[in-house]
């Protein structure tokens, strides 16, 4: 089940960071990598508002938008990177990093991030094995004759442009996951806002979608990154993680899923 959603077309109905030492607070490091990354963002907004470099069909960022940026991130990087254990040739090299790739974003790719800064997914330390237990908010992607798509917004975890979470997958019959017949499945991602990349890391089954009872866990150590192709699941889940596009109605449990999915599914 690794590669669900990365090569697989739907019909579609929709309204980075670095790893830790095992001594060091990946938070901290998580911490200072966003705010290099949205600092960066909100130069790059303020020089295409100054060169008037912003096409008509632009979303311009507001001046709050730059404003509530500059007070959460740039004013504190100094602080975070000291948290972090970055010394200051760490600091300038990661900082001229993220400008470069921020540089190479299009405008409208540009004010889509500053969106993301200025409304940040708290960063959460997330067990890829663990579906969510608490409130979920199931938006409708995608649709196949035999699988209904949906990404848990309230799932959302941002790491400067990589945004974890998790997609539900109802069937329209059983399935096998882990080796178990499932009637659907939570699957752990990682999409790159950045570049449009996935990697899916994990999936559990579900033996029954309206008590929440998981049949296996089909975990990996690690997971191959694919690049987002049009018309898949994939594409889906990475407008919706990276704000591309906002979700429609949402389905506020799995068996509210499991009842709206009979009518979704391809004829």
């Amino acid at each position: 089940m690794l590669c669900r959603g990365l090569g697989i077309a739907v019909s579609v109905m929709i309204g980075a960071g670095q790893t830790a030492a095992a001594q060091a607070s990946a938070n901290a490091i998580a911490g200072v990598e966003t705010a290099l990354f949205c600092s960066a963002i909100m130069q790059r907004a303020d020089e295409l508002a100054n060169f008037g470099l912003y096409g008509p069909n632009d979303m311009r960022a507001s001046d709050s938008d730059l404003d509530t940026i500059e007070a959460r991130y740039a004013a504190n990087i100094d602080a975070g990177a000291q948290a972090a254990g970055y010394s200051a040739e760490k600091l300038a090299e990661r900082r001229a990093v993220h400008r470069q790739r921020v540089g190479q974003m299009i405008t409208a790719t540009v004010v889509l991030q500053t969106k993301l800064c200025v409304n940040p997914v708290t960063l959460q330390a997330t067990d890829t094995n663990t579906p969510p237990k608490g409130a979920v908010a199931l938006a409708l992607g995608g649709r196949t004759k035999t699988d209904v798509l949906y990404v848990d917004m309230n799932s959302l975890n941002r790491l400067g442009p990589v945004v974890s979470g998790w997609q539900l997958y109802v069937f329209k019959a059983d399935q096998t996951v882990g080796g178990k017949p499932s009637k659907g499945q939570w699957t752990r991602f990682y999409a790159d806002c950045l570049n449009p990349t996935m990697a899916i890391y994990g999936s559990v089954g579900l033996a029954d979608l309206r008590a929440d009872k998981p049949y296996t866990a089909d975990t990996r150590a690690a997971a191959k990154i694919q690049d987002v192709q049009p018309n898949t699941f994939g594409a889906v889940t990475w407008m919706l993680a990276c704000g591309v596009t906002q979700p429609g109605a949402t389905q506020a449990s799995l068996a509210a899923a499991a009842d709206h999915a009979p009518g979704q599914f391809v004829q």
